[in-house]
């Protein structure tokens, strides 16, 4: 099972569920900065606070798959 965020757009919280684990993740601005990051460590399911985040797009990304898109919004 790929990764879900839901829901998206956010303006506070976010999960993310993942079949395989989630392991080590980031959240990226567009210029590839890394504003929050942590790890799932055998978890399948984690929150993403992001409410101290500006307004925009980011790019999710677990260590092992590809980034997502993720829009917060307030």
């Amino acid at each position: 099972m790929d990764p879900v965020l839901a829901p998206i757009p956010t303006n506070e919280r976010s999960s993310i569920r993942s079949g395989r684990g989630i392991g080590p993740w980031f959240l990226l601005k567009a210029t590839s900065r890394v504003v929050l990051r942590g790890d799932g460590h055998q978890q399948s399911c984690i929150l993403l606070d992001v409410s101290g985040i500006r307004n925009g797009t980011y790019w999710f990304r677990l260590m092992k798959d590809q980034a997502r898109s993720v829009v917060i919004q307030r």
